[in-house]
């Protein structure tokens, strides 16, 4: 599954943020208008500082930080549409369904047409398996941008879950040609022949898509599925611990710490 976070335009403030200060930092409006040449700094500006500020936090894992400064950015700019996706992607990843839809719907709703708040959404829906409301906003994603490589891949992702073996190949495969580095469309392959039950091409998916992203939880997860199946529970353990120590969200700590559990419960069954 790829999320889409939302790269805020940058202004004139940023170039004092970025060469002077780290994203970490609190500038005072008095001192960013002074680097401004004197000019006024609008509210609207500060709400992108501290969009970007969350972000930084975010990739470094301070997760209430990059909460408060996204709650600072919406204070400062209700309406910007880019800072509330960015918002609920942090809450999706950090299992926050509730408060991540409300933002999802709240950034379509200010700018229907951007394909990546629809690939959003339809993210949140899939990780509650709501898998036809997902399909829908996937759909309409493409409507906007047929060329999308992630919402190929993510469609297709959806109808694997709901069985729909050709919908899902045809969709990830056009995902591959449009990209063919995507990683999680790999990744999705894989899945794809698991599913149908060709261990060996699923094997070969993950392995290009770690080839192509050595952090890609979901890829080491699926060779854990594929060892756990072949009974060989150490080389599952293996799989599954790269899964957990790559995983970036907690539906992918949930998924892998799962395997685990069953990888860890085979190999002692193994050595009675």
């Amino acid at each position: 599954m790829k999320f889409v976070r939302i790269v805020i335009p940058l202004t004139a403030i940023l170039v004092f943020t970025a060469s002077s200060r780290t994203l970490y930092a609190e500038p005072a409006k008095e001192e960013l208008s002074t680097v401004l040449s004197g000019e006024g700094v609008s509210d609207k500006e500060l709400a992108v500082v501290n969009g970007l500020r969350a972000l930084e936090f975010e990739k470094h894992g301070a997760y209430e930080r990059a909460i408060s400064e996204y709650q600072k950015a919406l204070k400062l700019d209700s309406e910007n549409a880019d800072i509330s996706s960015n918002f609920a992607t942090l809450y999706l990843d950090l299992n926050e369904f509730g408060k991540a839809e409300k933002l999802f719907k709240k950034a379509i709703r200010l700018v229907p047409e951007t394909p990546a708040f629809h690939i959003n959404l339809a993210n949140l829906f899939y990780f509650r398996e709501k898998y036809d409301q997902a399909i829908k906003e996937y759909k309409i994603a493409l409507e906007l941008d047929p060329g999308s490589a992630v919402a190929h891949g993510n469609l297709g992702d959806a109808y694997l879950k709901k069985s729909l073996f050709n919908l899902a190949l045809r969709h990830i495969q056009k995902a591959i040609e449009i990209q063919p580095d995507f990683d999680v469309a790999h990744n999705n392959l894989g899945s794809y022949y698991y599913a149908v039950g060709d261990k060996v091409k699923a094997r070969q998916s993950f392995q290009k898509a770690l080839e192509l992203n050595p952090r890609l939880s979901a890829a080491y997860e699926g060779l854990g599925r594929i060892d756990l199946e072949d009974n060989r529970p150490a080389e599952a353990l293996m799989w599954f611990r790269k899964s957990l120590e790559s995983a970036a969200s907690a539906y992918e700590k949930d998924q892998a710490r799962a395997g685990l559990s069953k990888a860890e419960s085979l190999l002692k069954a193994s050595n009675i």
